[in-house]
């Protein structure tokens, strides 16, 4: 008997559980479709269809997809006759739509929801209402609407923004690759990322309102971006790739409050000639002027602390450059390929120059390294081909492999004291390089580091080198008969490692001890 209770009591017990748990899953389903109606309680007024929020419809679709135009009712009446002003075109609302060419929007209206028309390939025309209330294009809003040519009112040509929008959402006009000319408006407040990105047919834009920053990559791609004008004087940052491969802009006035220009700002902008670089700019990222080909002048303020990897690499047109006593190092490939750069001006506190950082630079004869120079890096100044001696400051140290090579003209180089390392190919193809004086605290030279052709003198200092610390073929290329000058302390031991361990000297040599 004691069985049979405890067995019933267990099996009611499991009842109750299985009672509970369907009873919260009910709910749960119960408030999901509650949910579910009031997310899609949607009414229709003249085949828009809308909900309300907060009293005021939102245009959330139309019913009839044959339309080419539609001009949207200020306000939906309800079955009971009761008005709702239309304040908003819902996210998503027209998206693809490959019938509509013309939209007129209401009076009320003041916001634009995601994506509200993107992928509309056909719509040519949005029109406001006089005097519109709009003050938010949400992102992505006319994604993709490669007809467009006109948003304004109802005579606008371009897209001429009403009065009182504040916000352009990210990517709001992205690909709207029919669009010439851009008006913003004075009440603009917040720009968002790639809002015009690959908009090929802009040509003119117009700037106004007031915002701290061209955002991240803004007019990227407008090839055919020949002038912009009236950027705020609040601006403080012009954002990464805000202007890339705007090809044929030419001309940007940027205003005294911007402070750092981000990377690849204006990468690409091959027609750029003139750019000013106001006065409180602090920061210039990677590839900022990167192929900027047209670019012929510029100048850097005392303020700049940072100038990043590439930033004028291949302005094939800049003739001359100063870098600011706050710099203290050139990152990689900072000027590489200026190929018509000329004087260069180096003050202050400069402690290394960079991989590459002048390399193939062909116009420069002659440069002046300043005294806080402690390395330079592999390639700073290969394919030199104009420069005619260098004097390596007295602080340097290390010397990196094919720093000097293929500098073609170079005819004198004068050691720091300090050196203790010559890299690989650092001096190969300097052809015109008759002489060559190796100082007293060289402890290692790479292959390759003197491959120069008419090198008919060289001495050496040093009394550090052996076998192992000087590469293989460090001196290969040199003239059969050069002569090798040498501590007297050293003659034999040098004399035997140098030609017979595959350094490059020749048997032909001559040495002579000091």
């Amino acid at each position: 008997m004691k069985k049979v209770t405890k067995l019933f009591g267990a099996l009611l017990a499991l009842v109750m559980v299985f009672t509970s748990v369907f009873a919260l899953n009910a709910n749960s389903v119960v408030a999901k479709a509650e949910d579910a109606v009031l997310y899609d309680s949607r009414e229709e007024y003249k085949d828009f269809k809308y909900i309300i929020v907060n009293g005021d419809a939102t245009v959330v679709g139309y019913a009839d997809g044959t339309k080419t135009s539609l001009v949207i009712p200020a306000f939906m009446i309800d079955e009971e006759g009761k008005k709702y002003k239309v304040t908003k075109i819902g996210d998503f609302a027209f998206a693809d739509n490959d019938r509509l060419v013309t939209v007129t929007f209401p009076y009320y209206l003041t916001t634009i929801g995601a994506s509200a028309f993107a992928g509309d390939k056909k719509l040519e025309t949005i029109i406001f209402a006089p005097n519109s209330l709009v003050t938010t294009i949400g992102e992505k809003a006319f994604l993709d609407c490669t007809a467009l040519t006109n948003l304004g009112l109802e005579k606008s040509k371009g897209i001429v923004l009403p009065y009182n929008v504040k916000t352009i959402g990210e990517s709001a006009f992205e690909n709207c690759v029919s669009v010439k000319t851009v008006e913003l408006t004075k009440s603009i407040r917040k720009l968002g990322a790639a809002a015009f990105r690959g908009c090929i047919g802009i040509t003119s834009f117009e700037f106004a309102g007031s915002y701290s920053k061209i955002p991240n990559e803004f007019l990227s791609g407008a090839i055919s971006l020949k002038e912009v004008s009236g950027i705020s004087s609040n601006v403080q940052i012009i954002g990464t790739k805000a202007f890339k491969s705007c090809s044929s802009l030419k001309k940007v006035t940027l205003k005294s409050k911007v402070t750092k220009i981000y990377s690849r700002a204006f990468e690409g902008c091959t027609s750029l000639t003139s750019i000013n670089i106001p006065s409180k700019v602090t920061s210039i990222g990677k590839y900022a002027f990167n192929n900027c080909v047209a670019l012929d002048n510029i100048k850097l303020p005392a303020t700049l602390t940072y100038l990043g990897a590439s930033a004028f690499q291949a302005c094939e047109s800049l003739t001359s450059i100063n870098v600011p006593s706050k710099i203290t190092k050139l990152e990689t490939h900072v000027f590489f390929g200026c190929k018509s750069l000329k004087n260069v001006t180096i003050s202050g506190k400069l402690t290394s120059v960079g991989n590459g950082a002048f390399s193939s630079c062909s116009s420069i004869a002659s440069i002046k390294l300043p005294s806080t120079l402690t390395s330079i890096a592999k390639n700073a100044f290969s394919n030199c081909t104009a420069l005619t001696s260098i004097t390596i400051p007295s602080k340097v140290k290390t010397i990196g492999d094919s720093a000097f090579a293929g500098d073609t003209a170079l005819t004198k180089v004068s050691f720091s004291a300090a050196l203790t390392s010559i890299g690989a190919s650092a001096f190969s193809g300097c052809n015109a390089l008759k002489a060559a004086t190796i100082p007293s605290k060289v402890s290692k030279i790479g292959a390759n580091a003197f491959t120069c052709s008419n090198l008919t003198t060289l001495t050496i200092k040093t009394t550090k080198l052996t076998t192992d610390n000087v590469a293989n073929d460090a001196f290969e290329g040199t003239p059969v008969e050069i002569t090798v000058r040498v501590p007297k302390a050293k003659l034999e031991t040098y004399q035997q490692f140098l030609i017979y361990n595959n350094k490059g000297i020749s048997k032909h040599s001559t040495f002579k001890s000091f």
